[in-house]
């Protein structure tokens, strides 16, 4: 990318708010991270120009510019062993329970990867059972961007890198600084060009084949399961909750012929069919568990240090509560449940595109207890997602919807706009408030007037930024259990 068209991506960037890199509010990270996040900002950051209203996406990713910073920075990627996991749905649940499987049933120095974050960038990166502490990330990205400005002076692939590449690398370097000796990782977008993918994982995992992101990695499914299988490597194994009679699960049969790597299906076997009974609610749990639980397999199979026992083979060490507890915790924002003071229910979910709306709603339907409950939906969303197609999601199911914005800078869509889309939809009772904090306290506020807290469940949705801003409020007014 020349210097001119840098400067263009800069300018661009300056004109939508940081919220990648700075937490709900002001002080929250320590003044070492808050410098280095000021000075990661400057670099093209993919995750917030895809909120660019009225701009199509032109994705110019490429693992030479992270794969020039790492080789500089002494490989840190080879320090460890990794499980490198992609799909549609479901790759942050099963990441989770990995990751913490490894560390508190095998007793694994461990590291985990993921993206976005809901509150703070630290939740990108886990070692063991913690966030990375603010320091140790800030030391760990200058180190980073200031091995690209090296690259810039020697004009090599480094001075193209982007603000998802130079955050990868740091998660790399913050692994291998603390010596884990096993990372899970997932990909940021896609597989084959994500720049997650320079690990050449023994262990992949690609957990299903959704038409999402069809502007950058598809059109189509196909194109899509191309990319994503992209991550496993001659020699490797990929796990996979694909159908094999499925478009998508034959593409990936077919490269994984042509490349020499091994595909299993798990969801095809015995261990998934018995929960055929299951709720959606408990179904999908039981897919995201069975994939982790054959990765845990695979992992006892390669014969690992003698704490790989038959208890991981059997993927027994998921049913334990610390394991299962670590697991949750990792994962805000992903039908994460709150219960406040007065018995209000409070569901925290990021979803922002019409399936994985309509796959919360179905899952809220199919839970034994949620499924009598009148649901509440706090709405808001960005101005470039499908806003009648998650409307249209909604409607089945929503007692009373309050449309809110998530900010008023950026490109979000304002309440009063979202109000308009929503009046024309056969909605119960709509309630329109412009300012998403507001809005939830009104929410409950009416729910509360009603003496209905424990006859109804409350559901924010729409964006992960929104998730992120509601999110410190929501956890101050539950209960400590």
């Amino acid at each position: 990318m020349s210097t001119e068209q840098l400067k263009k991506e800069a300018a661009a960037n300056a004109k939508l708010p940081p919220v990648f890199s700075k937490g709900p509010s002001k002080g929250t990270y320590s003044p070492k991270l808050l410098d280095a996040l000021r000075r990661l900002d400057q670099w093209i950051d993919w995750e917030r120009r895809d909120r660019m209203v009225g701009t199509q996406r032109q994705m110019r990713v490429n693992t030479g510019p992270i794969m020039d910073l790492l080789e500089r920075l002494g490989n840190p990627q080879t320090h460890f062993q990794t499980v490198h996991i992609t799909g549609s749905k479901g790759k942050g649940s099963v990441t989770s329970y990995v990751s913490s499987a490894l560390f508190y049933g095998a007793g694994f120095s461990t590291g985990w990867y993921s993206s976005p974050h809901v509150e703070r960038i630290n939740e990108r990166i886990g070692i063991n059972d913690s966030y990375i502490e603010d320091d140790e990330l800030a030391y760990c990205l200058n180190q980073v961007m200031s091995t690209r400005e090296e690259s810039v002076a020697a004009q090599s692939f480094g001075k193209d890198s982007t603000w998802f590449d130079l955050v990868t690398a740091a998660a790399f370097l913050a692994f291998s600084r603390a010596k884990v000796e096993w990372a899970v990782v997932e990909c940021g977008l896609g597989g084959k060009l994500d720049s997650t993918n320079v690990l050449k994982s023994k262990i992949t995992v690609l957990t299903n084949v959704e038409l999402e992101h069809a502007e950058i990695i598809g059109p189509t499914r196909i194109d899509i399961a191309r990319e994503k299988a992209g991550i496993a490597y001659q020699g490797s194994i990929m796990i996979t909750g694909t159908d094999s009679k499925d478009e998508a699960g034959r593409v990936i049969d077919e490269i994984a012929q042509q490349v020499g790597f091994r595909v299993i299906r798990p969801l095809q076997e015995q261990l998934y069919l018995e929960n055929d009974h299951l709720p959606l609610f408990s179904m999908i749990e039981a897919q995201n568990r069975c994939l982790a639980k054959e990765v845990l397999k695979q992992i006892g199979f390669l014969g690992y240090r003698n704490r790989i026992d038959s208890k991981v083979v059997d993927g027994e060490l998921l049913d334990r509560e610390d394991v299962w507890k670590g697991a949750k915790k990792r994962l805000p924002a992903r039908m994460e449940l709150f219960k406040l003071s007065n018995s209000l229910e409070v569901i925290i979910d990021g979803a922002h595109v019409p399936s994985s709306v309509g796959l919360v709603m179905k899952q809220i339907a199919s839970h034994p207890v949620w499924k009598h409950k009148k649901l509440h939906v706090v709405l808001g969303m960005g101005r470039d997602k499908h806003v009648e197609e998650i409307l249209d999601e909604l409607i089945p199911f929503v007692f009373r919807l309050y449309c809110t914005c998530v900010s008023n800078e950026g490109p979000y869509l304002g309440a009063e706009q979202l109000g308009a889309y929503a009046k024309r939809k056969p909605f119960q009772s709509i309630s329109i408030h412009p300012h998403c904090v507001d809005t939830l306290h009104r929410a409950i506020d009416y729910i509360e007037r009603e003496n209905a807290c424990e006859d109804s469940i409350l559901l924010v949705i729409g964006s992960l930024h929104l998730a992120g801003a509601l999110r410190p409020t929501i956890t101050s007014l539950a209960r400590q259990e």
